[in-house]
C-alpha cells in the first residue's frame, strides 16, 4: 500500500471494497472499475476482514436463508468498519542504529561530565565502547544535549561592480 496523507484514501479503499462484498463483483473487475491494480485490491480485502472479524456476516440460527454464502444482509453490512486506515510509514527498525546500551552510555557521560562530544566520545573509546564520533554527536543531537550554534547575524556585503 502506498503511504500518503490524504484524508480521502479510506473512503477510497471502502469504496472498492464495497463493490466485492455488497456487489459481489469479482476482485479483478472491482479493481479495474476502482482504477487500481488487483493485487492491491485484495490486499484492502484482507485489511477489511480483519477489521470485521468481529461482525457476524451469516445468520447460523436460520440454516435455510444462508444458502448463498456470499448473499449478506445490509442490516449484517450496517455493522461493519469500511474504513481502512493507512498504514504508517516511520520505519520500526534499522539495522545500523546504534544500540540502547551505547546512547546510554553516551548519555552518562554527557551528564556526569558535562563536556563536549569528542570528550565524551573518548571516554567511550577508553571505557571500549566501539561508537564513532560522528555517531557521539548524532546521539547528543538527538538527546538535546548540545545546544546548536546559532547563525551569525552578519551578512556580508556583497561587492558592488
Amino acid at each position: 500500500m502506498s503511504y500518503s496523507s490524504n484524508p480521502l484514501l479510506p473512503k477510497a479503499r471502502a469504496e472498492a471494497v464495497r463493490l466485492v462484498v455488497e456487489d459481489h463483483f469479482s476482485i479483478t473487475i472491482a479493481a479495474r472499475k476502482s482504477g487500481i491494480h488487483r493485487t492491491t485490491l485484495w490486499r484492502w480485502y484482507k485489511q477489511w476482514q480483519v477489521l470485521t472479524e468481529h461482525v457476524q456476516l451469516t445468520d447460523d440460527n436460520r440454516p435455510g436463508r444462508n444458502k448463498h454464502p456470499w448473499a449478506v444482509s445490509s442490516f449484517r453490512l450496517a455493522a461493519c468498519t469500511w474504513r481502512i486506515p493507512t498504514k504508517s510509514s516511520r520505519p520500526h527498525s534499522c539495522k545500523h542504529a546504534v544500540s540502547e546500551a551505547v546512547v546510554d552510555r553516551i548519555r552518562y557521560y554527557r551528564k556526569r561530565y558535562g563536556r563536549c562530544a569528542v570528550i565524551v566520545h573518548a571516554y567511550c573509546v577508553r571505557e571500549g565502547t566501539q561508537v564513532s564520533l560522528a555517531s557521539v554527536r548524532r546521539v547528543l543531537t538527538r538527546l538535546r544535549l548540545v545546544s546548536r550554534r546559532k547563525w551569525n547575524d552578519h551578512v556580508p556585503i556583497s561587492p558592488v561592480t
